[in-house]
């Protein structure tokens, strides 16, 4: 195999790349033993664990005083002003708010960390026409209706910080959408991002001669992961090779890696009936571990697509691929057993011999079935791999 097109002066090791080197301590490794995922920050968090977070939500039921009968101004001041002190120094513990407040709301009211659903009140219940046991650990978005989903994931920030209300539709189990305000509020966690998300109002179900009406997102979401699709996946590695070509020529053009993940025992997840929660829990590592402007999105024939845009260097890539490779090997816990993943890992690169994207599609394919004859690991398509596909 020819590697002199790899630049490896940034310590990048060629050999791991294409998955010769059996001693890379990263390739074909078996999955984590048990205990070791437990400290991930992705992983299921248990309902009552509400009740350590920290610092606690400070709240109070408002003490009634009785009119004292008094002119004195200043007097009604001063006791304003304990009341107050009163009111934000009380102790209530967060389970007490849920108990208290949360379950009796007429509003929906949900609790969201690393976009795991943690908490569901019985209106929000009732919305999504699912149980709590049925909702908790799974995906936010994935209630979401595919309209809103992006405009959500891109608001929140400012619906955090500055109080800004978002319009979205909520998807029930039956498919019926619930068209609600919703503001956020934030819940100070060191190793988690977690929020409160409150309806405004009682939301109300739309009409289902509207909801026909309603323009489709043409299966540009996957539905059990609500990653994007690979027809949306294609467009947006068009989109990056096109940014690249017709950049400035004074200006280097970075390396865009376009990476295929087949999961080598799904079968056995499927037999397990555990397919599914597997592919939700990696979806979010992945989606949480990569850099933000990477896309992750679910294939057809191979379970998740990955596009690595922005690389300045091999050195770079190499990074990236360990800590890629790092997510598959940790596995996946449902709380009591740790599921094993094999993965077969496929990588094409441009400029380096792809010069489009349909090309480094084709590439990363082929790569990938490479890595899965030689019974799983990872394979980069390489000048010997094109000269072998013209010969044929």
């Amino acid at each position: 195999m020819n590697t002199e097109n790899f630049d490896t002066s940034e310590g990048f090791s060629a050999d791991y790349l294409e998955g010769i080197s059996e001693t890379s301590p990263f390739i074909n490794q078996p999955a984590a033993a048990a205990g070791n995922i437990d400290v991930a920050s992705n992983t299921a968090v248990d309902t009552s664990s509400l009740e350590s977070l920290e610092p606690e939500i400070q709240t109070a039921e408002l003490r009634q005083f009785e009119p004292e009968e008094s002119g004195n101004e200043e007097s009604a001041d001063v006791s304003s002003s304990q009341e107050h002190n009163f009111i934000s120094e009380a102790d209530i513990r967060l389970d007490d708010v849920i108990k208290k407040v949360f379950e009796s709301s007429e509003r929906p009211v949900i609790i969201v960390s690393d976009d795991k659903v943690e908490y569901v009140n019985k209106t929000a219940q009732k919305i999504l026409e699912a149980e709590e046991k049925d909702i908790l650990g799974q995906n936010f978005f994935s209630f979401v209706d595919e309209d809103d989903w992006n405009k959500l994931a891109e608001n929140i920030g400012v619906m955090l910080t500055d109080g800004k209300n978002v319009r979205a539709n909520l998807k029930s189990a039956e498919g019926k959408l619930y068209n609600v305000g919703l503001e956020a509020i934030y819940l100070p966690d060191a190793r988690h991002f977690s929020f409160i998300l409150i309806g405004q109002e009682r939301a109300e179900v739309l009409p289902q001669e509207k909801a026909a009406e309603r323009p489709t997102a043409l299966n540009l979401y996957d539905e059990v992961t609500g990653l994007p699709s690979f027809y949306l996946f294609e467009d947006r590695v068009q989109m990056a090779i096109n940014y690249e070509n017709y950049k400035d020529s004074r200006l280097r053009k970075n390396m865009v890696a376009v990476i295929a993940v087949s999961i080598d025992n799904i079968f056995v997840l499927r037999q397990q009936g555990i397919a599914d929660f597997v592919l939700k829990k990696l979806a979010s590592k992945l989606v949480l571990s990569l850099k933000k402007n990477y896309t992750v999105a679910r294939g057809m024939a191979y379970e998740f697509w990955i596009m690595m845009n922005d690389i300045s260097s091999m050195g770079d890539l190499d990074l990236e691929m360990r800590k890629l490779n790092a997510i598959f090997m940790e596995g996946v816990s449902d709380n009591i057993t740790e599921h094993t993943i094999n993965t077969s890992i496929g990588i094409s690169i441009f400029p380096t011999i792809a010069k489009s994207a349909k090309k480094l599609l084709e590439q990363t394919i082929k790569a990938t079935k490479k890595s899965q004859e030689k019974g799983g690991g990872i394979s980069v398509f390489s000048d010997e791999d094109e000269q072998s596909a013209v010969n044929a």
